[in-house]
């Protein structure tokens, strides 16, 4: 492959952490092919970057300012690109990003010979992100992969609604009390069966290990819950606003660096603390597997549930709860 050969796709995610997701994914189908992907966010240095630049990078995923400070730099030159996507479509587009988006766009593909390709990836598609995107797309195709049925939700979770009083201080109150319901509820059918290691005694072992281990032990007593907020103040008030009295909570949102989200992170898969408390919009590519207690969404909804709906396909295992009042 040329060294310094121009970016051929670029994919533009709303989060740190989607983009490494979806960068690490991508890596294992590019690399036996004998392309390069590279992700590019901010929190950390240019210069590996901009290294991976010069050596030539045929994939680049990346949040939309790191993106457009390589612009600016004269690192980043998207004029040969032929693809160009946007992960989680409709946020892209929404207020904060619409503009960064719109630099970002501005005269890719402009050396090609034909159009740049452009894919707009979503869980919801509502009539405004058609209507932006048509400015990036002709001919365009859409793709349901929810099938005839029109499901919007996983159908392997139970979901529930608890409608309270409007005011912060009524969902505040009941926090905790419902996590530690749906925890005594869940606790039978979260218990591991022993009989799955039976013919693998190494997998055994390891299991063994973990159960003993004293963040396994704290979250099999309390479990593991996600709390997601709308907004970063909500986020930091539940976490140190005195909600919660027998759990203990972090938070992670834009404002938190990226050293201490990834240790955050860590910690909460490890079992060093019980509730993590995210915004929905840094949530997004958090890849935590193993959650079996109530994910809780916490939050004021208008006339419909959409972004309720995103947040809980991501999570399979767990019992959704989304505790609201209404505008």
């Amino acid at each position: 492959m040329k060294r310094g050969r121009p970016t051929s796709m670029i994919i533009l995610c709303p989060t740190r952490e989607l983009a490494r997701q979806v960068s690490e994914e991508l890596s294992l189908v590019a690399q036996p092919m004998g392309l390069f992907v590279d992700v590019f966010h901010g929190g950390v240095s240019y210069e590996p970057q901009s290294r991976a630049l010069r050596n030539g990078l045929d994939v680049l995923v990346g949040t939309p300012g790191r993106v457009i400070d390589h612009i600016n730099r004269g690192n980043l030159d998207l004029s040969y690109c032929q693809i160009a996507v946007l992960d989680e479509a409709d946020e892209m587009l929404n207020m904060g990003f619409a503009e960064d988006v719109e630099t970002v766009l501005k005269g890719v593909g402009s050396k090609n010979d034909k159009k740049t390709q452009c894919l707009l990836f979503s869980a919801t598609t509502p009539r405004w992100v058609k209507q932006i995107g048509a400015n990036y797309q002709e001919n365009v195709y859409q793709i349901d992969a929810t099938g005839n049925e029109g499901a919007r939700v996983a159908t392997t979770v139970t979901h529930k609604a608890i409608q309270l009083p409007p005011g912060m201080d009524s969902k505040r109150q009941v926090l905790e009390d419902i996590i530690a319901v749906e925890i005594s509820r869940n606790k039978d059918g979260n218990e591991t069966d022993e009989d799955e290691f039976a013919d693998n005694p190494i997998a055994a072992a390891a299991h063994a290990k973990k159960k003993k281990a004293a963040g396994a032990m704290q979250q099999r007593i309390f479990g593991k819950t996600i709390v997601f907020t709308e907004t970063k103040r909500e986020a930091d008030d539940l976490v140190s606003g005195g909600v919660f009295k027998t759990l203990s909570a972090q938070a992670i949102h834009g404002d938190v660096g990226q050293k201490q989200r990834d240790a955050t992170l860590n910690a909460f898969r490890k079992g060093a603390f019980n509730v993590l408390v995210a915004t929905d919009v840094a949530a997004r590519g958090i890849d935590i597997s193993d959650v079996r207690e109530p994910v809780v969404l916490f939050m004021t909804l208008a006339d419909d549930a959409s972004e309720t709906s995103r947040t809980m396909i991501q999570s399979t295992l767990c019992s959704p709860i989304c505790v609201f009042v209404f505008r």
